[in-house]
C-alpha cells in the first residue's frame, strides 16, 4: 500500500540512519500531513557527508604572457550527475587589475582549459565517485588568451598588486552553485598577468526529482 506524502529523496533517511546508527526501515518515510517539517540537520562541517556531500579544494596559478589576457576556470562536466556549490574562493594577481566574473547560462559540454589541476577531497570518508582528479566531478584549470567566449559577466573584482588572496565569497548568500554543463571563470582585463586562485566547492549527487529541473 502506498503511503501518503511519500518522501522519495533517499539522501535525507540515510543521513538520519547513519546519524543516529539506526537499523531497520527507512526513519523519515513520509511527510506530516500539515507543514510541519524541519529540515536543517547538520550541527558541523562534519556532518554535510551524512547528507551526501563531499567537499574539495583545488589551487592554481597561471603565468602572465606579453599581450595575453589570463583566465582560470572552474567547470562542471556535462554528464557528471552532480551539482557544485562553490563556497570560497581567492584571487591574487601580480599587478593591479580588475577581474571580470564570467558564466556560460546555457549547458553545454564545458572544457578544462590548457592547464589543469588536481582536486583535494576534504573528507576521506567516501569512495571517490567522480570522473575528475582527487575523485571530484568539478575540475579547474587555467590558460592565457582564452577571452570571454560564450559566457555573460555578471561581475568585476578590483585586485591590487601583490598582496594577500582576496576571498569574494564572504556570506553564504554569495555561494554559486554550478550544474553540469557549466563553467565559470575569472579574466583578468590588464594583459600580461599573473593570476592565482583557490577554490573550496561541495558536491552532492542530483536527486532524480531534480533531473528536469
Amino acid at each position: 500500500m502506498a503511503r501518503f506524502n511519500e518522501i522519495l529523496s533517499g539522501r535525507y533517511n540515510r543521513a538520519l540512519t547513519k546519524l543516529f546508527s539506526m537499523k531497520g526501515t527507512s526513519p523519515a518515510p513520509q511527510l506530516a500531513s500539515e507543514i510541519t517539517p524541519a529540515i536543517q540537520m547538520f550541527h558541523g562541517r562534519e556532518n554535510r557527508h551524512l547528507e551526501g556531500w563531499r567537499t574539495f579544494g583545488a589551487r592554481t596559478d597561471q603565468g602572465a604572457v606579453a599581450a595575453q589576457d589570463t583566465v582560470i576556470r572552474f567547470i562542471n562536466p556535462l554528464g557528471s550527475g552532480v551539482i557544485a556549490v562553490l563556497e570560497s574562493l581567492l584571487v591574487h594577481t601580480s599587478v593591479a587589475d580588475i577581474l571580470f566574473i564570467e558564466q556560460a547560462t546555457t549547458p553545454s559540454a564545458v572544457v578544462n582549459l590548457a592547464a589543469p589541476t588536481t582536486a583535494c577531497g576534504f573528507d576521506p570518508r567516501f569512495e571517490p565517485s567522480g570522473t575528475g582528479t582527487g575523485g571530484a566531478a568539478c575540475q579547474v584549470s587555467s590558460a592565457n588568451n582564452v577571452g570571454q567566449g560564450a559566457r555573460v559577466i555578471w561581475g568585476e573584482v578590483a585586485t591590487q598588486a601583490n598582496v594577500q588572496l582576496q576571498d569574494l565569497i564572504v556570506y553564504d548568500d554569495q555561494q554559486i552553485t554550478i550544474l553540469p554543463g557549466i563553467d565559470f571563470q575569472i579574466r583578468d582585463s590588464v594583459l600580461n598577468t599573473v593570476m592565482r586562485a583557490c577554490f573550496r566547492w561541495r558536491e552532492r549527487v542530483l536527486e532524480s526529482s531534480e533531473l528536469g529541473l
